[in-house]
């Protein structure tokens, strides 16, 4: 079929639905099922046609119907059909309201399975145009699925997540998400789980978080290792590389055959890795300001005056009245001349 029969079948498809709309002397109601249902059949002709302007249109219409006919998940159905026809567009923004208005619909509607299945796709949409927004979608999809009791399929949902975050080189961001991952593995314990736990080493190691890492470490020890992987030795030499400040161990360890099979997000990260000076297992004083004495303050030496310029004291006149000190002098020598004649008659 030529798209100009797609387009005459669309066209109308539109008309039915139009006028299943109208109301009148004989027709008191809107008949939202038939309209809605119109708008569905005129999207996909559109569609089919490549005119994907018109079919987003129709879809939206055909989702407006189904909302005012209360019927959320055939509403939501077409709101996934119109985010299609946005991606078909290269309007991605469109794309993330649309899946998340799909979303809210279909876990309202009690379908979280559908829900789940949307955020996952519509994500995978986003990688590229959009890695921020495909992020937060699997994170809704890790968060919806770990409701469900579905472990598994919320860690690959978060590990999809993260995967993003440190491709964007928002490793602040990918860490939580990691941590929320190690969480959930220790609920039900998966194969991976000791490779995410690697993961998140890296990841903290990178953010110059060494106390972050030796924590998630241990965390780590506490899940099952049957096959003897070994990914938690190379964890542990990771850190033992930063204790020691050893950049030729790092490099052994990042060239690990392991390492390299990583996700090549997670594989240049390693190789990215270096450690400063003093390492930083090592807990660093922060640098503390030493008050430096002062120089002697040198003291102001007073001006020379010369002798003649200074105040000369006043003359002092001897009082002719005689002073009590006098008056004991003389008594004094009084009695000295007396006790010497009494001495000589005594000698006679």
């Amino acid at each position: 079929m030529s798209s100009n029969k797609f387009i005459q079948d669309g066209e109308a498809q539109v008309k039915e639905a139009e006028k299943s709309l109208k109301t009148g002397l004989m027709k008191w109601s809107q008949d939202f099922d038939v309209a809605a249902g119109c708008y569905t059949k005129a999207a996909t002709s559109f569609k089919n046609a490549k005119e994907y302007a018109r079919s987003l249109d129709c879809s939206m219409k055909a989702a407006d119907c189904h909302l005012k006919n209360k019927v959320p998940f055939q509403a939501a159905k077409s709101l996934e059909q119109a985010a299609f026809c946005a991606r078909d567009l290269g309007d991605f923004k469109k794309v993330v309201e649309l899946i998340n208005r799909a979303y809210l619909l279909y876990v309202e509607n009690g379908v979280q399975d559908t829900a789940g299945t949307l955020l996952d796709r519509g994500a995978k949409i986003l990688e590229d145009p959009l890695p921020q927004e495909a992020s937060n979608l699997y994170r809704k999809a890790g968060d919806l699925a770990q409701i469900q009791d579905k472990n598994s399929q919320a860690s690959e949902m978060f590990d999809k997540s993260a995967r993003l975050l440190v491709k964007m080189d928002k490793y602040d961001e990918a860490a939580k998400v990691l941590e929320e991952l190690i969480k959930n593995e220790l609920a039900s314990p998966s194969p991976p789980a000791r490779r995410f736990v690697l993961c998140l080493v890296l990841v903290h190691l990178k953010r110059d978080d060494y106390v972050a890492a030796r924590k998630a470490y241990e965390t780590g020890l506490r899940f099952p290792d049957p096959l003897n992987s070994g990914q938690l030795d190379l964890a542990r030499s990771l850190l033992d590389s930063y204790d020691h400040s050893d950049r030729e161990a790092l490099k052994q360890v990042t060239s690990n055959a392991f390492v390299r099979s990583l996700d090549p997000v997670y594989a240049r990260l390693a190789r990215s890795l270096d450690v400063a000076d003093g390492g930083l297992g090592a807990v660093s004083a922060a640098p503390v300001a030493v008050a430096r004495p002062s120089p002697p303050q040198q003291q102001q030496q007073p001006a020379f005056i010369p002798q003649e310029a200074l105040p000369q004291p006043a003359p002092v006149v001897a009082s002719e009245t005689p002073s009590p000190a006098d008056d004991n002098q003389s008594a004094s020598n009084t009695e000295f001349h007396v006790t010497s004649e009494d001495n000589e008659d005594d000698l006679t």
